[in-house]
């Protein structure tokens, strides 16, 4: 499927930005789309990205998947929220 109209914002490695865990990419975005960062959720599925997200002052959701399934302790420890699904987002 693709993306394009879906996101008002794509950031992706090749921007230039520092990778996570440096919160770079999670503030460009909040930048690019007008919105302060202590209103922004962001979903991950890795350590270096929970604390990207939380490095960048933003509430962070662990999102369960088979890659990192050995991390979940660790992503639950990190995140304000730990999904397993984003049927559990309400």
């Amino acid at each position: 499927r693709k993306l394009t109209g879906v996101f008002q914002v794509i950031k992706t490695g090749s921007d230039g930005l520092r990778g996570k865990p440096a919160p770079d990419i999670y503030l460009a975005v909040a930048k690019d789309l007008g919105v302060e960062p202590v209103h922004c959720l962001v979903f991950e599925d890795i350590p270096e990205g929970i604390l990207a997200g939380a490095g960048a002052g933003m509430k962070t959701c662990a999102v369960e998947d088979d890659f990192s399934l050995s991390m979940t302790e660790e992503k639950k420890k990190l995140a304000d929220y730990y999904i397993t699904h984003y049927d559990e987002v309400k």
